[in-house]
């Protein structure tokens, strides 16, 4: 791994340059055929177990071959949350699964054909230096009559959390609790998510979908 460091000390910094080398740079890694040919501006090299990592998005794909910062593509306060919920997930490693807790609750909800239309909406909490971040999703279902059929609310696991996320858990919660062949209208006020949805969702397949960050996916 190699060491970076903020290029300000400001709490949202999001900028990062190359350490010159400090107690945690191990001189052998850097001399690595591998490493002089794909890393040629960094100084400082260190091991670590992959286990104890956490992969993350910069907006500079080609930083290392033409020293400049790196740049993180949310602000650290997302960047904090993911490091406080990975820690706590190593310190409690029986917590259940984002999937599980998805299976569980939409094995709970099966709507009638007669919904026709969707409220989403979630909620997200960034992390404070007493707790980790939360988010929250839920959905509303009502018939062409406009009458209440279901509704349903979940809090969901942290990991990787944002406010993006939330109201896509919310969409997808609703869309699992459809009965097969339904139609319907979702009302959001999520404009990051509608637009994204026209992005990658109600066009036709393209192979330039498969060169998107996955981030975005």
């Amino acid at each position: 791994m190699s060491h970076w460091l903020p290029v300000f000390t400001l709490a949202d910094e999001r900028s990062y340059n190359h350490c010159p080398g400090c107690s945690l740079n191990l001189p052998a890694l850097s001399k690595k055929s591998a490493i002089k040919l794909r890393c040629n501006s960094e100084k400082c090299f260190f091991n670590v177990n992959l286990s104890e990592t956490v992969g993350y998005p910069t907006r500079n794909a080609k930083v290392f071959a033409t020293y400049l910062p790196i740049t993180l593509s949310t602000s650290w306060s997302y960047a904090t949350s993911l490091a406080l919920i990975h820690l706590s997930n190593l310190s409690s490693p029986t917590s259940p699964t984002t999937s599980s807790l998805l299976t569980i609750r939409i094995e709970d909800d099966v709507l009638p054909l007669s919904v026709h239309t969707l409220y989403t909406d979630g909620s997200f909490f960034s992390a404070t230096d007493s707790s980790p971040p939360s988010m929250t999703s839920a959905w509303l279902a009502l018939d062409d009559d406009e009458f209440i059929l279901d509704s349903s609310s979940l809090c969901l696991p942290s990991c990787f959390s944002s406010a993006l996320r939330s109201e896509i858990y919310a969409v997808v919660l609703g869309l699992k609790a459809l009965s097969h062949g339904s139609s319907i209208s979702i009302y959001t006020d999520c404009s990051q998510l509608i637009s994204l949805w026209t992005r990658f969702v109600n066009i036709p397949f393209s192979p330039k979908l498969l060169r998107e960050p996955n981030h975005l996916l």
